[in-house]
C-alpha cells in the first residue's frame, strides 16, 4: 500500500491539540507561514486574513460577521501537509518520546508514542495468531452461501505460514471444499485507558501467492473472538466479523510476497482497539467471503494469500500491529 504514516494526523490527534495549531494558523507572522504550509493562503482559500476558528483533518472554519463558514477538502489534506512538511521534525519529535521521554522524563514528552504489539509465539502466553478453516473433504462441497456460513472444522496455530484467505473448489459443479480466515490477537493492554489513539496499522509479512482459480482474492482486516486468547480452535472459524477495520483492501496484485502488506486501520479499527487488553483481528478475504459473492468456480484449484506468522523466529517478519497514541497531559501527574 502507498504510505500511510499521515494518518497519524487524524481527527483526534487535530482536537487534541487544537489550541496549538489555531495559535499556529492565526498568530502574527507565523499565521502567514503556516498557512502557506497547509495550503490555505492567498487565492487557495476563502479565510482570507480571518481568525481560524477550528481546523480537522480534512476542513477549517472561520467566522466572518455573524456567519461561521467552512471549507472541506476532498480528502485529509491537512493532515497530509503537516506530515509532509515536518516529517523530519515529525519523525525526531517521535523518536524523544520513544527513546528517552515516555522512558525516563515522561513530563517533557510531547505525546507522540507508538505501541508495537506482535502475536505470541507458540507457547502462547497472552496472545496467537494463525488461521481457522472448514473443509467438507473431497467430493462433499457445498455451495458458497453454506461454506461462508459454515461453523468451521479445523484450526493451526504453531505453523510458520498460513494461506489465509484461502479457498478450494470441489470436483462437484458450483461447489467449495474449503475455506480459510486468518486470526491474529495482540496484546495492547499498555496504552492503557487514558490513551488518545490516533491511528493504528496492522501488517502481514506475505511470503507467497498463488491464483489458480483466476478469481484475484483480495485481503482486509476484520475483528474477531476466539474462544482463547492463547489457542484457535475449529469454532473461530466463524468468529470473525464483516465490518472493515481498513478502508482498502489489499488486492491480490497488490500484495506483497517478500514485504509487510500494510492496512491502515479506519474508525471502526481505531474503536475495536483495546486500550486494557486483548486486540482481537482477523484477517478475511473481502471480495467474495465477506461480500458472500461466489467466486468464479474451476474444478479442484486453489487461491490463496500466504502470510508468515509468530511462529517463525524472531519479529521481524511477524504479523505486526503499530499504534500511535498521546496520554493527556494530566496522565503523567496523576500517576504521581
Amino acid at each position: 500500500m502507498a504510505n500511510q504514516h499521515h494518518r497519524v494526523f487524524g481527527s483526534l490527534f487535530f482536537l487534541f491539540h487544537q489550541g496549538k495549531l489555531l495559535w499556529l494558523l492565526n498568530a502574527p507572522v507565523v499565521g502567514a507561514w503556516f498557512r502557506v504550509v497547509l495550503r490555505i493562503h492567498g487565492k487557495r482559500s476563502a479565510i482570507g486574513s480571518n481568525p481560524a476558528t477550528l481546523i480537522l483533518p480534512h476542513a477549517i472554519f472561520w467566522r466572518e460577521g455573524s456567519q461561521l463558514k467552512a471549507e472541506f477538502r476532498a480528502h485529509n489534506k491537512f493532515a497530509k501537509r503537516l506530515y509532509f512538511a515536518f516529517r523530519p521534525l515529525w519523525w525526531a519529535i517521535h523518536f524523544w518520546d520513544w527513546c528517552i521521554a515516555d522512558r525516563w522524563i515522561p513530563e517533557l514528552s510531547f505525546n507522540f508514542a507508538t505501541l508495537t504489539a506482535y502475536p505470541d509465539a507458540n507457547p502462547e502466553t497472552t496472545s496467537v495468531d494463525g488461521q481457522a478453516t472448514h473443509d467438507y473433504g473431497p467430493g462433499l462441497g457445498q455451495t458458497w452461501a453454506i461454506i461462508i456460513a459454515a461453523v468451521g472444522t479445523g484450526a493451526a496455530d504453531s505453523a510458520t505460514t498460513h494461506s489465509m484467505p484461502f479457498f478450494q473448489s470441489d470436483s462437484g459443479t458450483g461447489n467449495w471444499k474449503q475455506l480459510g480466515r486468518g486470526i491474529a490477537l495482540f496484546d495492547t493492554s499498555s496504552l492503557t485507558a487514558a490513551a488518545i489513539i490516533s491511528a493504528a496499522i496492522q501488517s502481514f509479512y506475505g511470503s507467497a501467492k498463488a491464483d489458480a482459480l483466476g478469481i484475484t482474492p483480495d485481503a482486509n482486516i476484520v475483528s474477531s473472538a476466539p474462544a482463547s486468547n492463547t489457542a484457535l480452535a475449529t469454532g473461530d472459524f466463524d468468529s470473525l466479523g464483516a465490518a472493515a477495520w481498513c478502508d482498502t483492501a489489499v488486492t491480490y496484485a497488490n500484495w506483497l510476497i517478500t514485504g509487510y502488506n500494510d492496512f491502515a486501520y479506519n474508525a471502526t479499527g481505531l474503536a475495536g482497539i483495546s486500550k486494557t487488553g486483548i486486540t482481537k483481528t482477523g484477517i478475511r478475504n473481502a471480495n467474495y467471503d465477506i461480500s458472500g459473492t461466489p467466486p468464479a468456480w474451476s474444478a479442484s484449484l486453489v487461491s490463496r494469500l500466504v502470510w508468515i506468522s509468530a511462529d517463525t523466529a524472531g519479529t521481524t517478519t511477524d504479523p505486526k500491529l503499530v499504534v500511535t497514541f498521546a496520554l493527556p497531559s494530566w496522565n503523567y501527574y496523576a500517576q504521581q
